[in-house]
């Protein structure tokens, strides 16, 4: 199984995540199969998040085929984003 290459705003994201006074994140991009990117935890909640990069261009951002797969069957929450301001919105 090839391990998946983690987008490169993903360490960014995490670190600023980190700063967030409750917050716990650990990275899941290399589990493949599809799942999301990371996993964050906030006031009891866990957050199944998927990164994607605001410097690609649109194609290059698209789901793939194990992503689309997964985010199909997957009966939880799962949030796409490209910023840490996505993940404040997530969360509030």
């Amino acid at each position: 199984m090839r391990i998946r290459k983690a987008d490169s705003n993903q360490s960014e994201i995490m670190r600023l995540c980190r700063q967030i006074p409750g917050v716990s994140v650990v990275t899941l991009h290399e589990v493949g199969k599809g799942v999301g990117d990371i996993l964050l935890g906030y006031r009891k909640k866990n957050y199944l998040i998927e990164i994607k990069n605001p410097a690609m261009v649109k194609s290059q951002k698209k789901l793939t085929k194990a992503e689309k797969e997964f985010h199909r069957d997957w009966t939880g929450q799962i949030a796409i984003v490209e910023s840490i301001e996505d993940i404040l919105k997530l969360i509030q």
